[in-house]
């Protein structure tokens, strides 16, 4: 089964300044808040695999410490992660 999980792209990065709140593209709350839903669905679906569009030079043009929640959930939940196809924004 493939379920697909929609949001703003700038919720699917960490940075620096979301991180410390200081970001005006992103609230930390709502990074967070994606962060933790993506996570609980994918426990409760019993994923095997957190697949995203946002490609690996997508995430690195967003600055040095910058990371892909989705990336970051399947480290800590033992999924596989893919990339599909990268964006640009």
């Amino acid at each position: 089964m493939i379920y697909i999980i929609g949001t703003w792209h700038l919720f699917q990065v960490w940075t620096e300044a979301k991180r410390t709140g200081e970001s005006l593209d992103a609230r930390k709350e709502y990074v967070e808040a994606f962060e933790n839903y993506l996570t609980d669905v994918a426990r409760s679906l019993k994923a095997h695999m957190i697949a995203e569009e946002a490609s690996e030079d997508w995430v690195v043009d967003h600055g040095h410490g910058a990371s892909s929640v989705a990336k970051d959930i399947t480290k800590q939940c033992a999924f596989a992660h893919a990339v599909m196809a990268a964006f640009v924004s």
